[in-house]
């Protein structure tokens, strides 16, 4: 039993497993309380008889605010604990002991074990001491106090808990019902505007000090040199894109704060601010909600940890924590031969392994003898293909002549595309299409007459070659006539440019369609220049392509 302070000692009654017997507890040499000279009086008067009844007659004779079972039982705990009780003499009337039938003490808070305190000298004695008990400790009522109070916080708890989420529930309707009002992506929208003056923020405030340093390098040289003028300039613009970055941050923050809906006007409506503070309002409430899970938890947590150290309590199970069990010092073993170390196996050099390069598609072959054609191009152009290189020509037949160089045709297509005129080292323009005939489809583009590539010198001499076709043409008609646009007529050959003239209004005056401008600005290469397509000066004299027939 260990000693306390101010000479208290601490004797702890372990819990009654088994009740003993009667005829064991008034046995004349058996009995444990013979044994150990344990008794118990009220009043100077003793209890001889140890049976139920006659524990309940002795309290009814000498004191009725005491309860008889409560005195059985302190007699069963006494008797299970009678060695370290040796010598002492109970009153059973004492407080302490808890055997009044309105204190708070029951007959399980004292079969389950108890603690007293006394100061009635060093037990186990020889002789009698009367034992007086300072004060008592019940775990099991401490425990029940415990669990009393465990569930008055986890009903606080639970409380807290539908609150909680009843004012989630809350911001939820209510920003959802400022979401039907404005519209579903009224939350993108919000987000948008948000970044966005949340990015020229900080571009204003990167721009100011950047304009800072730049006024203060200015302030330490002459204005009027190439460092300083150019820095004014920086200064200036500068200035400028602030001005127009605050100007796009108002347009964003007015459009987060602008109210919508049919009295906006009035300035009566919603705006995209009250969203955001829903948004705010229903995190707070989702915040206060998680706290408020988290203490319902640990309510629930401690309520159990309670209930479960009450049923041990109940079980007879000791509350003590277990001593440390000291480790058995290791016995000697007799010395063994060394075992052979496993063999390891050998090192296996890793290759790595190359991924397969992928499956290259033969090019589809092209015919020989098949005719030139252009084809329609899609709206956003692709780079053409180099054709396969021609394998060169046996030595018998005689070198090939030099052909002017064609334009890259791409593969046929099926599309309804509109074709692209493509110039030689110019590139095209998807917005220029040439209009075919109604009815006519796809129109093979003319080639246009280009220079004739460099050829190396052969040995035997060829035979002169055309550097264009040759186009059937009409007679030619007077310069400036009528238009003569109808079924099977064409174009003049010559047209001379006036002022205010462009190559879209002479194509669309002269061929019926400014489209076909290409046309005339590849035609007159020679006189309108290589490098400028568009300009062209009055009395320039050009030549225009034929007309296409009209439509029967």
């Amino acid at each position: 039993m260990p000693n306390v302070s101010n000479n208290t000692q601490q004797v702890r009654f372990t819990p009654v497993q088994n009740k003993v017997a009667d005829h064991v507890l008034n046995h004349p040499t058996a009995s444990p309380f013979k044994t150990h000279n344990i008794s118990f009086h009220i009043q100077g008067q003793y209890l001889e008889n140890f049976s139920e009844n006659s524990i309940k007659d002795f309290v009814r004779r000498n004191n009725s605010k005491l309860s008889h079972q409560e005195v059985s039982s302190f007699v069963q705990s006494a008797a299970a604990n009678a060695p370290q009780l040796a010598g002492a003499s109970f009153n059973l009337e004492d407080p302490q002991l808890g055997l009044f039938k309105r204190d708070n003490i029951n007959q399980q808070h004292i079969e389950t074990g108890f603690v007293l305190e006394t100061r009635s000298g060093t037990l186990p004695s020889q002789g009698v001491v009367f034992f007086d008990a300072e004060a008592a400790r019940f775990p099991l009522k401490e425990i029940e106090a415990t669990i009393e109070r465990a569930e008055g916080e986890l009903k606080i708890a639970e409380k807290g808990f539908r609150k909680a989420e009843d004012g989630v529930k809350n911001a939820q309707y209510l920003q959802q019902r400022l979401v039907d009002f404005l519209g579903k992506d009224s939350q993108t929208k919000l987000a948008n505007s948000q970044s966005q003056v949340s990015t020229l923020a900080r571009t204003i405030e990167e721009m100011e000090t950047e304009k800072g340093q730049y006024e203060l390098e200015l302030a330490g040289i002459d204005r009027s040199s190439p460092r300083g003028v150019e820095l004014q300039r920086v200064i200036r613009g500068l200035d400028f894109e602030i001005r127009d970055a605050r100007s796009q941050k108002r347009e964003a923050q007015h459009s987060i704060d602008r109210k919508r809906g049919p009295l906006s006007f009035m300035s009566v409506g919603n705006s995209l601010a009250e969203l955001h503070e829903r948004n705010q309002n229903l995190e707070k409430a989702q915040t206060r909600f998680q706290g408020a899970k988290q203490e319902l938890d640990a309510a629930r947590q401690q309520l159990d940890t309670a209930k479960s150290l009450r049923e041990r309590i109940l079980n007879g199970e000791s509350l003590q924590p277990n001593k440390p069990q000291v480790p058995a010092a290791p016995q000697p073993t007799p010395a063994e031969p060394p075992k052979p170390a496993p063999a390891q196996p050998e090192p296996v050099e890793e290759i790595p392994v190359m991924p397969k390069p992928p499956a290259q598609l033969p090019a589809p072959a092209v015919p020989d003898n098949e005719p030139e054609q252009t084809i329609p191009i899609p709206s956003r152009p692709s780079t053409p293909a180099t054709p396969p290189a021609q394998p060169p020509a046996a030595p018998a037949q005689p070198p090939a002549p030099a052909q002017p160089a064609q334009p890259p045709v791409a593969p046929p297509s099926n599309s309804n595309d509109p074709e692209i005129r493509i110039i030689p080292g110019h590139r095209p323009n998807p917005l220029v299409t040439i209009d075919p005939g109604p009815g006519q489809g796809s129109r093979p583009v003319q080639p246009a007459p280009a220079q004739p590539a460099p050829v190396q010198p052969a040995p035997a001499p060829r035979p002169a070659q055309p550097t264009a076709p040759v186009r059937p043409t009409p007679a030619p008609r007077p310069v400036n006539g009528g238009s003569g646009i109808g079924e099977g007529s064409v174009s003049k050959i010559l047209y001379t440019v006036k002022r205010g003239d462009t190559l879209s209004s002479i194509a669309q005056k002269e061929l019926g369609t400014w489209k076909r401008w290409p046309e005339i600005a590849e035609m007159n290469r020679q006189v309108i220049g290589s490098t400028n397509t568009h300009w062209i000066y009055p009395g320039q004299v050009l030549t225009l392509p034929p007309l296409r027939p009209a439509a029967k």
